[in-house]
């Protein structure tokens, strides 16, 4: 069974690896990385713990691997180690 991962757990990760977080006028939350190309664009949420959707956390989590940040297999372990899920 997959954990559940909140969109404030994926916010705090991608910040964690140096990613800058910029509001979009859609209120959709973009996440730039400064030194790669590396972005992944992602919902607006009311701030709690809501919940993400797979299509959202599996996107995070192939960035990460992809550029070499984190290691797809670590992944879960990396988002447990942020505030936990409910």
């Amino acid at each position: 069974m997959v954990p559940a991962v909140t969109y404030e757990q994926l916010d705090d990760l991608m910040q964690s690896f140096g990613f800058s977080l910029t509001i979009l006028p859609s209120g959709h939350r973009q996440f730039r990385h400064p030194r790669s190309t590396a972005q992944v664009t992602l919902p607006s949420y009311a701030h709690g713990k809501k919940q993400a959707q797979q299509v959202h956390w599996m996107g995070v989590r192939t960035t990460l691997d992809g550029f070499g940040f984190l290691d797809r297999d670590k992944f879960f372990d990396a988002i447990r180690e942020r505030s936990p899920a409910a």
